[in-house]
């Protein structure tokens, strides 16, 4: 059977589910101790998704989590985020600069540097390209004994 069928075979639960999108609410669910939004739409039934740690407005939504919080009880758009590197502070409703992460990255493209000139230290390599390019990684390995991850002077990889 299609719905369509099925509705017309029963009409009152045709009745019911016309009833129950009449009554959907939007809604915004957030953590109450940190203003983070968990979830936000529309449902038929808001309250069963609350618990004590949790708190709800009704009648609104965001369009985005990740540029939304709650303070106050009162939804809020977070001002633009400065970098890639910059996380939010629910608490003091600010964006902070995550160091970590921040190196993290820096990491990550020295391994991958590292790794697209593991050819040039195997042993059918000339050794005077061989010595070039184990100059060029060893100062790759030695970008996180720099100050700031955000200034990183990036060796420059031989010409052969």
């Amino acid at each position: 059977f299609t719905k369509h069928n099925r509705w017309n075979k029963n009409p009152r639960r045709h009745w019911r589910v016309c009833n129950r999108i009449a009554t959907m609410k939007k809604y915004v669910l957030y953590e109450k101790n940190t203003g983070r939004i968990l979830a936000a739409g529309t449902s038929f039934d808001v309250d069963y998704m609350i618990n004590s740690e949790h708190g709800i407005i009704e009648g609104k939504t965001v369009e985005s989590l990740e540029t939304s919080y709650v303070q106050n009880g009162e939804v809020k758009t977070m001002p633009a985020k400065p970098s890639i590197h910059h996380k939010w502070d629910y608490a003091k409703s600010t964006w902070f600069f995550d160091t970590k992460a921040a190196w993290d990255e820096v990491r990550r493209t020295r391994n991958e540097l590292l790794q697209q000139s593991d050819w040039t230290q195997l042993p059918d390599v000339p050794s005077v390209t061989k010595q070039e390019w184990a100059t060029y990684r060893q100062l790759l390995r030695d970008v996180t004994s720099q100050n700031d991850p955000l200034r990183i002077e990036w060796p420059t990889p031989p010409s052969n």
